[in-house]
């Protein structure tokens, strides 16, 4: 910890910005989806979109989602995209998005989630 204090504030305000660019990123390609909301996060490396929305759409498959572990569930199984239920963090109707990946594995993971949505009816 004593090192990390020691360390040049120039590495420490890159991180922030990167992570800053991360966010804005994601955030602007989730807003943009119908049916998601969410709020710029104040800190740390998370997005928790709110998908109620979404709650008594079918799959393709004709499966309903009903909460956010089925909708996760549904995502992994169809676009390969992992991501985790707000339940597991006591939000129901939300899901959580790290952005602590490289920015290619963020348009990929906005892509998928787009993609997933917009084939629930």
């Amino acid at each position: 910890a004593e090192e990390a204090l020691k360390m040049p504030l120039d590495t420490v305000y890159k991180m922030r910005d990167e992570f800053r660019k991360r966010r804005d990123f994601l955030y602007g390609k989730f807003s943009a989806i119908p049916s998601v909301s969410l709020r710029v996060p104040g800190g740390a490396f998370y997005l928790f979109a709110d998908i109620s929305d979404l709650f008594g759409k079918k799959t393709p498959a004709g499966k309903t989602i009903s909460d956010s572990i089925e909708f996760c569930t549904y995502l992994l199984e169809t676009v390969g995209l992992a991501i985790v239920p707000g339940s597991a963090f006591g939000r129901e109707g939300y899901v959580r998005f790290s952005y602590a990946a490289s920015m290619d594995t963020l348009a990929a993971a906005a892509e998928r989630f787009e993609k997933g949505i917009l084939a629930l009816q």
